[in-house]
């Protein structure tokens, strides 16, 4: 076995082919040299010299074995021929030799490690995509023919474009798959071949026009979070900002200690058609809890002003948000307005009254509906059915005619005059709010009631008596 050492003493290979190599004599004038470290793992296809740019040169310490001729001369230049296998692709560049703006002219070539065999009919369409597959793909039509001295260079020519170029970061890290490629004297069929630009980005070089940035991550959820289960704004609660796509700041798992971190978020009212600034009180913190949702937990709500229906933030570019590859555009959006709710649940319970009938649900009875938390209205507001039907979905039908009266700020109670048509059944009887109603409770800690109250509980017949006949016994020792 001869080492690098003593490899080094003997030739000099260029290009180098790896930082560490070793030699076998397989007789006394053959000697065969193996890449023990190609250099490059994440891209070892791409360290493979194209044979012919191979020079190997003698520096020094070879004659025949007896020892008795002159030393090899040290000014020849030995090419190599053969094959390193099945051709791979070594380099992607995306090129625009015209130059023009994105349109047909603009091409992708392929550079292989060794000379390629062109097929009967030449790389038109049809074999092309036999052969290779793109990811983003590169364009509606193209076609493709081999060139260069070496015969390695594969240049594929889009003849139709997209309507929309797409987005420059797709591009570059670009994922194209190979197959079927064989050397020049088809010794060797390629198998499948993967050139992943996003693993190794520097097999691609970029020429072609400015593509567009993706769009910056947009929001799909602001909610208010009422972390503690309780029925007010306590610490602890929270506001969460979804995105459409995992952030840069989401996948790293970023915090905020402080709401100087959080400068960048600016909470706001719409009052009177125009925007004032509103706070989320007066410390909180920041978490990315997912890739794409980050959670503002409040520490001290002295001062918290940010209420569902009612406030919005604006997310300005300063808070530096892309998506997860850094690629697209940065947030500087404003969200839509809180949903969710600092309190739960909003109904306490609903509570039938028999007031007429006693043996059955009748004109005249009535049921209440109980809040946890204040509602913006004082006692004996009347509410119509036309309102009522706004604000709630009746699991039953309650029948043709009803109203509602606040007995006070936390109860609401509904009387039927009118049971004409009903279906309605105590053990199933619920309420549902309907957000379109807008019915928020009056220091707007929940958004537009939307949730399902709990199965009605009293009755509508409780008054049934029997008749009961007393009898006196005499008790005889």
């Amino acid at each position: 076995m001869t080492t690098q050492a003593q490899l080094d003493s003997y030739i000099r290979v260029t290009p180098a082919f790896g930082v560490s190599s070793s030699g076998l004599w397989f007789n006394s004038s053959v000697l065969r040299i193996r890449v023990n470290d190609a250099g490059n793992a994440s891209a070892p296809f791409r360290t493979r010299p194209r044979i012919s740019d191979l020079i190997f040169r003698v520096v020094g310490g070879l004659r025949n074995a007896a020892g008795t001729s002159l030393w090899m001369p040290t000014n020849i230049n030995l090419t190599a021929t053969g094959s390193w296998g099945a051709p791979v692709i070594t380099r992607i560049t995306l090129a625009n030799p015209l130059p023009v703006a994105y349109g047909p002219g603009i091409s992708v070539i392929l550079d292989f490690d060794s000379a390629i065999h062109t097929p009967a009919g030449g790389y038109n369409e049809t074999v092309l995509r036999n052969r290779l597959t793109f990811s983003p793909p590169i364009g509606v039509n193209f076609e493709g023919w081999v060139a260069g001295a070496g015969q390695n260079r594969l240049v594929i020519n889009i003849t139709t474009v997209f309507a929309q170029p797409g987005y420059r970061s797709d591009f570059l890290s670009m994922v194209i798959t190979s197959t079927g490629f064989q050397d020049l004297q088809q010794l060797y069929t390629q198998g499948v071949h993967v050139a992943n630009a996003s693993a190794d980005p520097g097999i691609l070089i970029d020429n072609w026009p400015a593509l567009p940035n993706p769009p910056a991550p947009s929001v799909v959820r602001f909610e208010a979070i009422n972390a503690n289960g309780d029925m007010s704004l306590t610490p602890g609660d929270a506001v969460e900002i979804e995105f459409n796509v995992p952030t840069n700041w989401g996948i790293a798992g970023r915090t905020y200690s402080s709401p100087a971190q959080l400068s960048w978020l600016q909470p706001q009212n719409v009052v009177g058609g125009a925007n004032v600034s509103v706070s989320f009180g007066t410390s909180f913190t920041g978490a990315w809890i997912t890739g794409r949702i980050l959670r503002i937990t409040y520490v001290d709500t002295s001062g918290c002003t940010v209420r569902p229906v009612a406030s919005r933030v604006f997310i300005t570019a300063a808070g530096g948000i892309q998506d997860s590859t850094n690629t697209s555009l940065t947030v500087d959006a404003l969200t839509g307005f809180l949903t969710g709710t600092y309190v739960s649940p909003v109904f306490a319970q609903v509570y039938a009254y028999d007031n007429n009938n006693y043996t059955a649900y009748a004109d005249g009875d009535s049921f209440t509906i109980s809040f946890n938390t204040e509602m913006n209205f004082t006692s004996g507001t009347v509410i119509s059915q036309a309102t009522l039907d706004s604000w709630f979905t009746f699991s039953d039908n309650l029948g043709q005619g009803y109203f509602g009266v606040w007995s006070n700020a936390y109860n609401l109670q509904i009387t039927i005059n009118d049971t004409t048509g009903n279906n309605v059944t105590l053990d199933t009887f619920r309420i549902t709010g309907k957000p379109s109603g807008m019915l928020q409770d009056k220091n707007q800690m929940t958004g537009y009631i939307a949730e399902t109250s709990p199965l009605a509980g009293n009755g509508w017949a409780q008054r049934m008596y029997c008749s009961c006949r007393r009898h006196h016994h005499r008790i005889v020792d």
